[in-house]
């Protein structure tokens, strides 16, 4: 299984590198929504994993820089039937983020992302 996995905390990315390793996955880390997109261009995932507050901030409003910009463009991309989860804390930035990108996202708080991980192991 390949994963992106955008979150601008390195906390969360040791803590999420961690989890889905032991599964053997593949994970490509980023923590910029320009990098985020790069990478959706550039590959296939099977799975992507987006927060939607970066660059340090928290509960700004979708935009430039954002999870959101990241969203907007998945629909365009090899990416577009891809599962997406919205991991981010911010409600408001979730649901413009599942409503950019369509049926294939869901918003689960980054609190309960890994019960969700392990669910989808099992």
């Amino acid at each position: 299984m390949k994963i992106l996995f955008l979150d601008d905390d390195p906390f969360r990315e040791t803590l999420v590198r961690l989890d889905l390793r032991r599964s053997g996955a593949k994970i490509v880390c980023v923590r910029s929504a320009a990098d985020a997109i790069r990478a959706l261009e550039r590959e296939k995932f099977d799975l992507i994993l987006l927060d939607h507050d970066l660059e340090g901030q928290v509960y700004v409003q979708s935009g430039p820089g954002t999870g959101f910009e990241v969203a907007q463009r998945i629909p365009g991309t090899v990416n577009r039937s891809t599962r997406v989860i919205v991991h981010t804390m911010n409600e408001d930035g979730a649901r413009k983020m599942i409503e950019a990108i369509g049926s294939t996202a869901e918003w689960v708080p980054f609190s309960n992302l890994q019960d969700v991980l392990q669910r989808m192991r099992a």
